[in-house]
């Protein structure tokens, strides 16, 4: 069974990197992806995102929303 963390993001470019570095960082015995929904940041945030989703491609899950408030439908698309 994989497990599946959702994490959402608004223009939070200076936490996001340590949220993701912390759901890298966890030590555990089953499988897990990140599911990382970024709802039309206008800061930094996508960058960020990208660049952690090439490096974790088997973990990272990035989607990204172009369109304000729209995150709340369509974040459990990608659970597996």
């Amino acid at each position: 069974m994989k497990v599946s963390i959702i994490c959402t993001n608004y223009n939070k470019e200076a936490w996001i990197e340590e949220a993701i570095q912390s759901f890298l960082n966890q030590k555990c015995n089953f499988d897990y992806e990140i599911i990382l929904v970024d709802d039309a940041s206008s800061d930094h945030s996508p960058q960020i995102i990208e660049h952690y989703a090439k490096q974790f491609p088997e973990k990272l899950k990035p989607f990204f929303i172009k369109k304000i408030l729209e995150l709340q439908k369509h974040g459990l698309r990608f659970v597996s």
